[in-house]
């Protein structure tokens, strides 16, 4: 789910994101391959989401640091979070940059699988025990798992 109203997101950040962008494209080869006087594509002109994971920026610091050492490659969101945003599940191929507490980027993301499925049915690889929401073990999950594309 993408995550609008980051602590210290400010145009600086703005900034940033672009620059970050800008590099991460090309280090996951998303550039073109369409001669330039067609013009730019979208994907190059327009980042993908950002969004961070935790609900406070120390939060989303630790988990930004657990995904740039591979400790955590997915995440799980019980299914009503998105029925109650009215956000679409998260499809395969998707891209997002992650970013910090403080709004920073700090990883190109892209989603490699999205599965609904029983909490008590989650397998933890990839997950932290702490990363599991609470609730009955029948209670309907998405899992994401994703992968890195770039570092920043």
């Amino acid at each position: 789910m993408t995550d609008d109203g980051l602590v210290g997101h400010d145009d600086g950040v703005d900034e940033a994101v672009a620059s970050f962008w800008t590099v991460a494209r090309v280090h996951a080869r998303l550039g073109s391959t369409v001669p330039s006087y067609f013009g730019p594509s979208t994907l190059e002109v327009v980042p993908p989401p950002t969004w961070a994971l935790g609900d406070t920026p120390e939060a989303a610091d630790e988990a930004a640091a657990a995904v740039l050492d591979d400790s955590l490659s997915a995440t799980v969101t019980p299914r009503a979070a998105y029925d109650e945003a009215g956000e679409p599940l998260p499809e395969p191929g998707a891209l997002g940059i992650l970013v910090d507490g403080a709004g920073r980027p700090v990883a190109l993301l892209a989603t490699s699988s999205v599965e609904v499925l029983p909490l008590g049915e989650v397998v933890l690889d990839g997950l932290r025990g702490s990363d599991l929401p609470d609730g009955d073990d029948a209670d309907e999950v998405v899992l994401e798992r994703f992968t890195v594309l770039h570092r920043a």
